[in-house]
């Protein structure tokens, strides 16, 4: 059930203060023709000399995709968005174990539509949340996150779409995971997908090298490097 969804505004760019070598590259690997008649630019993403990844590129968005080997967090997808957008500390997922999307602005950013869609094994069709919607929030606790362990080792796609509002324009983003493998609660894949004119910040970045299967490999990583490789190949 793999997926590529259709398939920069950063934050400002902060240093990292660490003296670490290893930075993102993005070797271009083929063009694909879209069926509506634009190109989608592929790239295998590198640390250094080890694999992180792929990018696809089309001319308005682009999609980050790495595998984890750690499991589905219920936090992860609002976690991104309140690193990328709310600028909080690596220390905030220490404190929060459970973020919700919000109408009400802070810092310039607030929520239109958050919409959750979790596939579990042995059913035909998704379970749909309003994440807005204080009924539909309670309803994702009872029949989800109540239920972890066991709920997360049902999932096999879950998708989380965010219609937002930065610095008054207005973005749509998506978090996918998929597992890989449906015996293992330790093999999935991840994906963002953004516009092009969102640029993931470094904690972004460092975000998706935590939750990457290699992480421990990644923490050599120079963040202010590899947020100007980014930036750079968004921009061509």
């Amino acid at each position: 059930m793999s997926q590529r969804i259709d398939k920069p505004q950063t934050m400002g760019r902060k240093t990292n203060g660490l003296a670490h070598s290893e930075v993102l590259r993005f070797e271009p690997i083929k063009d694909l023709e879209k069926t509506k008649g634009g190109v989608v630019h592929v790239n295998r993403v590198l640390c250094g000399e080890q694999f992180f990844g792929r990018l696809y590129i089309t001319s308005d968005r682009y999609s980050l995709v790495w595998r984890n080997s750690t499991g589905f967090k219920f936090e992860l997808p609002y976690l991104f968005m309140e690193f990328q957008f709310l600028g909080k500390p690596k220390w905030y997922i220490k404190e929060f174990s459970l973020i919700f999307p919000f109408r009400k602005e802070k810092k310039n950013f607030s929520y239109q539509h958050a919409i959750a869609s979790i596939f579990l094994q042995g059913e035909e069709s998704a379970r749909g949340f309003d994440m807005l919607d204080e009924k539909a929030q309670k309803r994702y606790c009872s029949e989800l996150i109540d239920k972890r362990p066991d709920s997360i080792s049902r999932i096999a796609f879950a998708r989380y779409d965010s219609e937002i509002v930065f610095q008054i324009q207005f973005y749509k983003i998506t978090f996918t995971a998929e597992r890989l493998n449906q015996e293992a609660n330790n093999d999935w894949e991840f994906v963002i997908n953004l516009p092009r004119q969102i640029v993931l910040n470094q904690r972004s970045i460092s975000w998706v090298a935590e939750n990457h299967e290699s992480s421990e490999s990644m923490r050599k990583m120079n963040l202010d490097a590899s947020y100007d490789a980014l930036s750079k190949v968004l921009s061509r």
